[in-house]
């Protein structure tokens, strides 16, 4: 653009690019804090939503594995809320929190489904994770997923299908 243009002129110049779609490779991932020192990606390809929910919308279930907060409704569903980093080996969220961050997943597109029926004889299966922060989400190219280290292995095992690296930080990318 040059100096001498106008606002209209600069105007008519950048608003078809506003327009024009722009690929950018790579898949998304959400970026989840397990604890404080401990971050994993997720594939957003699972996730239905992600939401804020105190404590009482939570409904306890007496003597269940300590993984499960309990039953929880949300978009007309009911479903399990289970603590992903008790469930993954780390100490648990239950610290007296008035409220969790959680992480809708759709177990239609998850390797938790083993079912091969109809999706129209099967309505829609959903599980919670409650982690401790939900921190955005990033994009890895193929390329860019590399077997998890053994630090991460040892930690993660089986959870775990490679890892990444973003803004400098070693991110395991989870295997749900």
């Amino acid at each position: 653009m040059t100096p001498g243009m106008t606002s209209i002129e600069r105007l008519q110049t950048l608003l078809p690019q506003l327009f024009t779609p722009s690929k950018v490779g790579g898949d998304l991932f959400l970026r989840v804090q397990l604890t404080t020192d401990m971050t994993v990606g997720l594939s957003l390809d699972l996730v239905e939503e992600v939401q804020t929910i105190p404590v009482s919308r939570i409904t306890p279930i007496p003597n269940m594995h300590e993984e499960i907060l309990g039953l929880i409704q949300s978009k007309g569903y009911m479903f399990w809320l289970l603590d992903l980093p008790r469930l993954l080996g780390f100490s648990s969220l239950q610290d007296r929190r008035r409220q969790y961050e959680m992480i809708m997943i759709n177990l239609q597109s998850s390797s938790l489904n083993n079912s091969d029926g109809d999706n129209l004889l099967n309505p829609k299966k959903f599980l919670g994770f409650a982690v401790q922060q939900v921190k955005g989400t990033f994009r890895v190219l193929p390329e860019d997923v590399a077997p998890p280290s053994s630090d991460v292995s040892s930690r993660l095992g089986s959870h775990v299908y490679g890892q990444t690296s973003s803004d400098g930080d070693i991110i395991p990318l989870l295997n749900i």
